[in-house]
């Protein structure tokens, strides 16, 4: 559909802007949760440090019971490994591996809303750049967008080295439990392509420069 006026857009490039946009909410909204979910590990972490007795264990679960409304709880699952925090039923809490495992938690939880945080922030770059796009002085190569993808591949690099750590610490302190790597793998593997995109915004930034520079 063509342009009926100087400031009107493309029908493509309006629906590309909308799916921008709930890419965005989506993003923002995920940001939120899992900053949630780091506060209440960590606020459970908490609670066992200083009042163990006030949490009630379950084989791979340690839950706080909160006014008898709901309840928070560590679990022993982070990413592909799963933790046991008790050796079997009524047998005494490993407190090396609780410990471990919710600073794991927390920190996992807070590289991914870190990692969301720069989803949104990207969304907001490069819809404000798809709306604008039409014009020719606007450019998606700026060195905004690198840092963000940059910023991004490392998070999530970082996540399943944080979870791979918790079990090796956890194995010591004699917990048993199961790994895998699918999931650590797929994180690491979208980490890397962030930062190839980094290079590849880098590099186009850098020929948007020595073009301008002939002109």
């Amino acid at each position: 559909m063509a342009a009926k006026n100087g400031n009107s857009i493309s029908a493509p490039t309006e629906l590309l802007g909308r799916a921008g946009t709930a890419a965005l909410v989506i993003a923002r909204i995920g940001t939120v949760f899992l900053w949630i979910a780091a506060a209440t590990t960590a606020v459970v972490l908490v609670a066992f440090i200083v009042a163990s007795g006030t949490l009630t264990a379950d084989y791979n679960r340690l839950s706080l019971n909160v006014g008898g409304v709901f309840s928070i709880s560590i679990t022993g699952q982070v990413l592909d490994y799963s933790i046991y925090l008790q050796q079997y039923d009524d047998a005494p809490i490993n407190t090396v591996a609780v410990i471990a495992t919710g600073v794991s938690r927390t920190a996992i939880f807070a590289l991914l809303a870190l990692a969301f945080g720069q989803v949104a922030a990207l969304c907001d770059e490069l819809n404000t750049w798809v709306r604008h796009a039409e014009q020719p002085s606007t450019s998606p190569f700026r060195a905004v967008i690198s840092e963000r993808l940059s910023h991004m591949g490392w998070y999530l690099i970082a996540t399943p080295v944080v979870a791979l750590a918790n079990y090796i610490v956890c194995t010591l302190a004699g917990a048993s439990g199961s790994a895998g790597v699918w999931l650590s793998g797929l994180l690491v593997m979208i980490g890397i392509m962030l930062l190839l995109l980094s290079r590849i915004f880098d590099y186009g930034m850098s020929l948007e420069q020595e073009v301008d520079g002939l002109l």
